[in-house]
């Protein structure tokens, strides 16, 4: 599946990207950590006095090194943890509002393996998403039901499936939780989002290889959009419309590309974690080299 290797890859990427920039900003510490400790005992042995105030500046220039790769990762667990409490509540309503399954529905919920991880759930709004990190599970309105043919109902759940078979909300959440905790590095946020569409696509390319077809699925996301303009609701099965219709039709889709600028930037924002840390070990190594400096004045 090509999509789903695009979006594998840009998750991927997002992970790499923020570990480089938390293990460069500890890295830093670790590098200068030592050095200015040798040099606090050395300057402390030459001339208590002149040097008493060097180490302390050199250990400020560590501490906003390491604090530039680890307050990130701080700020991105804070936001999984919120994100796994908001994703709590929305299932916690859901499950509130569940209904039964229709009987004409047991032989297609069966044949496709989803009976015990779909939930009907009441509402007027016509919606249709798989929820949950660790346990996913497929939410449809019936509102939806009433609105889809047998075939596009077909279509919508297979799109569902593919999301729960790869734990696409646990992968999503984690993309968003990154941009968020990342917030200086642009490159994470446009892989983020290269995710979010490329899992859309790949969902939507394994129903389409399932029926054989796009006639099913097309019509589906049509029913689904002209329902919106009436009844304007957040869908997850309608995510990235403009982009999915496109690959119904077969046209040129493009996911979100890396602009250089965002690539430059992302570099920028590496080396400036990096770099207190590296600055505080070059002049630690200058200063132990200049011995004249060591001579205290009575």
């Amino acid at each position: 599946m090509t999509y789903r290797r695009q979006a594998n890859g840009a998750l991927l990427g997002a992970m790499t990207v923020a570990a480089a920039v938390t293990g460069g900003g500890t890295a830093a510490w670790g590098y200068g950590a030592g050095s200015v400790r040798d040099l606090a005992e050395i300057a402390g042995h030459a001339c208590a006095r002149i040097w008493s105030a060097l180490p302390p500046v050199l250990q400020i220039l560590l501490i906003i090194s390491l604090a530039a790769g680890g307050v990130p990762l701080i700020l991105w667990i804070g936001a999984a943890f919120r994100q796994w409490q908001k994703t709590r509540r929305l299932l916690q309503t859901l499950d509130s509002s569940r209904d039964a399954i229709a009987p004409r529905h047991h032989a297609l919920l069966e044949q496709l393996g989803l009976r015990s991880r779909i939930r009907i759930i009441r509402s007027f709004r016509p919606f249709a998403m798989t929820a949950g990190l660790l346990r996913p599970r497929i939410f449809i309105s019936t509102a939806l039901l009433e609105l889809l043919e047998d075939d596009e109902l077909e279509a919508v759940l297979l799109h569902e499936q593919d999301h729960l078979q790869h734990f696409d909300p646990l992968q999503v959440l984690m993309g968003k939780t990154l941009s968020t905790g990342f917030f200086f590095v642009p490159l994470i946020r446009t892989l983020a989002r290269r995710h979010q569409a490329a899992v859309e696509l790949a969902a939507d390319e394994y129903a389409l290889a399932r029926q054989g077809g796009v006639v099913s699925l097309s019509a589906a996301v049509l029913k689904l959009l002209h329902a919106q303009e009436i009844l304007p609701a957040a869908s997850a099965f309608g995510g990235m419309t403009n982009l999915r219709l496109s690959h119904l039709l077969d046209e040129p889709v493009v996911l979100p590309a890396v602009p250089r600028r965002a690539t430059l930037q992302s570099a920028a924002a590496l080396a400036l974690v990096a770099a207190p840390g590296t600055l505080a070990h070059g002049a630690v190594m200058l200063l132990t080299q200049a011995s004249f400096l060591f001579r205290c004045a009575v």
